[in-house]
């Protein structure tokens, strides 16, 4: 990303901490009560972000709310992104807020994982940025980093680009016309605090925790479950003939959807198990749920295809 010279947020960006300061009580309740009630209803991280994102918009008054996230690449490179945002003004054209200088100073929060405090826009931004959002009425900014041990999927419809599941570095960028009540920031993050727990409740996020891999059969003529190769079918069933990826990706189960997304036919399943961190019983049982549907297939690193009855033995977990 080509950088400007005139950068401005070297000078302000601070450790910051709001977890001592009083919060808006009321709607911090009201927030977090409906996000319970709605959260089954979530079938991405992405849906959570932008029913957050207008929340925000519309019981703190938050003129523009942003999500900026790491995103990991299986060439090992990683980008910022923006996840959703909702805003106030539905006429406010889109790159008075979203251009390349709102991403690198997202991506400069998320290496430093650090926040900035309110602001005014002309003491983040560079000119001629900082005069573009004056002019358009917002002039206050501040950002607000976490960080927290879960992985995240990318955007459903860019699973196949070569995105894989990235642990959650997030920045929410918020633009305000005046400066807003002292307590809005606070109760932003004690919001997010509590989001993120429900967010993995269902399955919207993913722990990092290593698995434990369960002991092959011991058997010379079966190679170890991790050992073998998953592979892709997306010929063999006539209801994936519309669309199959995405057709796919609405009639699995999240342990499903996470093993899946890794399938490349390159990569062993041992492999995928150290880069989506399902617990053993939970990696058999998503294997399961897509050999009997007929989404993958099975194959050793020689190319012979597991049969019926060596893959029921291979799928055998111990008590």
């Amino acid at each position: 990303m080509e950088r400007n010279e005139d950068k401005r947020i070297a000078p302000t960006v601070q450790k910051t901490t709001y977890a001592g300061q009083a919060s808006m009580g009321n709607h911090q309740l009201v927030i977090i009560t409906q996000l319970l009630q709605v959260a089954p209803n979530f079938r991405s991280i992405d849906e959570l972000f932008f029913w957050l994102a207008q929340m925000f918009v519309q019981r703190l008054g938050i003129d523009v709310v942003q999500f900026w996230t790491s995103q990991m690449y299986r060439t090992g490179q990683v980008f910022v992104e923006l996840r959703s945002m909702a805003q106030q003004n539905l006429l406010l054209p889109q790159y008075v807020v979203t251009n390349a200088q709102a991403a690198e100073i997202a991506e400069h929060l998320i290496s430093q994982q650090q926040s900035i405090i309110l602001q005014p826009v002309n003491a983040i931004f560079a000119q001629p940025q900082g005069n573009l959002l004056a002019s358009h009425n917002l002039r206050y900014w501040s950002g607000y980093f976490m960080g927290h041990p879960t992985l995240l999927l990318p955007p459903h419809k860019e699973e196949e680009m070569g995105k894989v599941m990235t642990p959650l570095r997030l920045v929410v960028s918020v633009f305000f016309r005046q400066p807003p009540n002292q307590r809005l920031m606070p109760t932003l993050v004690h919001i997010l605090q509590q989001a993120i727990p429900i967010a993995k409740a269902h399955g919207l996020l993913f722990q990092t925790e290593r698995p434990l891999l369960a002991e092959a059969p011991a058997q010379k003529s079966l190679h170890s479950i991790f050992e073998l190769i998953p592979e892709r079918l997306q010929d063999g069933d006539t209801q994936q003939a519309h669309s199959p990826f995405r057709t796919i990706m609405t009639q699995l189960d999240a342990h499903a959807r996470r093993l899946y997304i890794m399938v490349d036919g390159r990569k062993n399943v041992g492999e995928i198990a150290d880069l989506i961190q399902l617990p053993t019983r939970d990696l058999s049982q998503a294997l399961r749920n897509l050999l009997n549907q007929q989404y993958i297939q099975l194959h050793e690193s020689n190319g012979q295809i597991i049969d019926g009855t060596r893959l029921q033995r291979l799928l055998i977990l111990p008590d």
